[in-house]
């Protein structure tokens, strides 16, 4: 035990891909947020397409959001890790 408190990240996403009726590319944009709702500033982030495995990485900013470059449709994991907290991930 490392003696840090280990508590579930909440992910919230905020949109899953938005995709427009003339582009085919959408964004995964999300706020991390610890179990207090107070939220995670560099927390990591690696958004992986489940078709091709392709995988982007991000960090969030300094109120906890992030923005994924363009994306083309297709099922997606988003996972995050933070120091001092379990990983957690989800399907959008």
């Amino acid at each position: 035990m490392t003696g840090r408190i280990s508590a579930t990240l909440s992910l919230l996403v905020l949109s899953a891909v938005l995709l427009f009726s003339q582009a085919d590319t959408g964004i995964l944009t999300g706020v991390v947020h610890d179990t207090s709702d107070a939220v995670i500033p560099g927390a990591g982030i690696r958004i992986v397409n489940e078709g091709t495995g392709q995988a982007s990485q991000l960090t969030t900013n300094d109120v906890g959001l992030y923005v994924s470059p363009p994306l083309p449709p297709g099922e997606y994991r988003v996972e995050l890790t933070a120091s001092g907290f379990d990983a957690a991930a989800k399907r959008v």
